[in-house]
């Protein structure tokens, strides 16, 4: 895939969560609202994170091994593989956690809680 169709499919994503997300129903308290930005943002970030994976792995793999039996020189930057493997699963990490934390963050806060 081209780049262009990686930013169109990052564009979609953020558009989709921007507009999905779960809003209040009633006017909440400003500490309500400011859970629900903030875990909007993190779901965004994730988002990014997830897609920056994704790019990684397809611009060091995919688009090596089709230009490589093509017979022409590579256009996309060079990393190794175990390098490129390991950024990958790293900010796959780093989006599965700030999705996980945008969901506790969507979910009702309890009153009474004990501890």
């Amino acid at each position: 895939m081209n780049l262009t169709d990686w930013v169109v499919i990052l564009a979609i994503v953020l558009a989709a969560i921007a507009f999905l997300c779960p809003r209040n129903r009633r006017r909440g308290s400003f500490v309500d609202r400011a859970r629900r930005a903030q875990g909007r943002r993190l779901l965004m970030q994730a988002a990014v994170a997830l897609w920056g994976a994704l790019l990684t792995l397809e611009r060091c793999f995919v688009a090596t091994s089709v230009t490589a039996a093509a017979g022409r020189a590579s256009p996309s930057f060079f990393l190794r593989p175990h390098v490129a493997l390991g950024m990958a699963l790293a900010l796959a990490v780093v989006g599965l956690v700030w999705a996980f934390r945008a969901c506790r963050l969507f979910k009702a806060r309890r009153i009474f809680s004990t501890c």
